[in-house]
């Protein structure tokens, strides 16, 4: 299957997370797609069976009737000799989110999306190899939570007022993220309007952290909790 699965990715389903194999959803029975409410959905695919077999096996979803389930959504296949986009569509490029592993390796080798967004940090830098993986595959990199999330930046800045003047700072932590050449983009979250001008700031003018100042920050990243 070639462009099959992109095109249901345009029609059919907004895709929110992936956080487990569809074996590990079977087992566990809980969703591992989350979809924006449709109901029905008609998608056109040159080989309709490639396609509900592709979602059954990857996505977890049910094949039955000629046509893929989740949940109570039916995804409607029907086969179309030629696959393009939808007149006036403003989707160009679909991707996934997900923090498995496994399931983005295999996204980034499928060769049918073209970006996958990602946690990488130096509280997380696991993922660089599947950032490389991407580099290799032409597929761009979104990275989520580039700060570390889960309140580590607020514990950083309480350490920063209380006197710390190491490495681990917003700024080099977006820095980390930004030096590897194989991100696309980075988002990270911000509660005021003055973090957002930080991170622009940053953004703007920030010299690429050479490979020992990042081992360095991981260090220091690797302590805070």
């Amino acid at each position: 299957m070639t462009q099959t699965a992109r095109v249901a990715w345009i029609g059919a389903l907004a895709l929110l997370t992936m956080g487990q194999t569809a074996a590990a959803q079977r087992a566990s029975e809980a969703p591992l797609v989350k979809t924006l409410g449709y109901h029905n959905v008609h998608i056109s695919v040159p080989d309709p069976a490639a396609a509900r077999a592709w979602y059954s096996e990857h996505l977890g979803a049910t094949d039955r009737d000629g046509a893929v389930f989740f949940g109570e959504m039916r995804v409607s296949i029907v086969p179309s000799p030629e696959v393009r986009r939808s007149e006036g569509s403003v989707i160009d490029h679909i991707g996934i989110s997900s923090h498995s592993i496994e399931v983005l390796r295999a996204v980034i080798t499928s060769g049918e999306f073209a970006a996958v967004m990602l946690e990488y940090s130096a509280f997380a830098p696991e993922t660089v190899s599947l950032i490389e993986l991407a580099i290799e595959h032409d597929v761009g990199v979104i990275v989520m939570r580039p700060l570390g999330g889960s309140g580590r930046t607020s514990a950083i800045r309480g350490r920063i007022d209380g006197g710390y003047d190491g490495p681990l700072t917003p700024a080099n932590l977006l820095r980390y993220v930004l030096s590897n050449p194989g991100v696309s983009v980075a988002i990270p979250g911000a509660r005021y309007p003055s973090r957002i001008e930080q991170n622009v700031a940053t953004a703007t003018s920030y010299a690429p952290m050479d490979a020992a100042e990042m081992r360095t920050l991981e260090a220091e990243a690797a302590q805070l909790y």
